[in-house]
């Protein structure tokens, strides 16, 4: 099984934008203390939507939480927040994604794949909205049971993705108690730190 730039633990992922953001020069050090006062309330609220929370109380932890992201954005300015090192272009996700909507929504793609008349989008704000409340549940609580049953997890994440940065997708994994775990390391891949979690079981979780 794999993830991929997944938002898997919410609350422990944006409290760690800042961070994130300070090491990769996004913002400065008094940009971050200001920032900084954000998490509290982001983590208070996630643990809301994560202890049964509704609908409601998970959107609006979402809202609360999305507010640590907007700052960063605010500072750094005109930035690909999934390719730090870009410029955001196009008007959807900091990408032109036209040529997909044209391919997917040809008539003998459709047939091709059985889709009847549907309109092909490229971000459906109906789905969105029906999916906005499952958005900061925590789903790392999960992948220990998988793990421990034998399965294998290959969870990644690009380096300069500051939506799911690579920072907050370590710290989850390190706080994941997995049963029969017996060490932990840690060790640099293309100059950001990864910790790597070896268990003896015969699954694994490979990052």
């Amino acid at each position: 099984m794999a993830i991929g730039n997944g938002l898997t633990n919410p609350a422990i992922q944006f409290a760690a934008e800042p961070d994130y953001a300070l090491s990769m020069s996004l913002i400065n050090q008094s940009d971050y203390y200001n920032i900084e006062k954000l998490v509290p309330n982001c983590v208070k609220s996630a643990k809301a939507c994560e202890s049964g929370g509704g609908n409601t109380t998970c959107v609006s932890s979402y809202e609360t939480c999305q507010s640590i992201f907007n700052k960063i954005l605010l500072i750094a300015g005109n930035i690909n927040y999934y390719d730090i090192r870009k410029k955001c272009e196009g008007e959807l996700f900091c990408y032109d994604l036209s040529a997909i909507e044209i391919f997917l929504n040809e008539k003998s793609v459709k047939e091709a794949l059985g889709v009847g008349n549907i309109t092909f989008v490229s971000c459906s704000t109906d789905v969105y909205d029906r999916m906005a409340g499952d958005l900061m549940k925590n789903l790392a609580v999960g992948i220990p049971e998988l793990l421990e049953d034998g399965i294998r997890v290959l969870v990644y994440v690009g380096e300069y993705d500051l939506v799911c940065n690579w920072l907050g997708e370590t710290l989850y994994r390190f706080y994941m108690h997995i049963k029969e775990e017996k060490q932990c390391k840690i060790f640099c891949v293309c100059s950001a730190q990864v910790f790597l979690c070896v268990q003896e079981i015969p699954g694994g979780l490979m990052h």
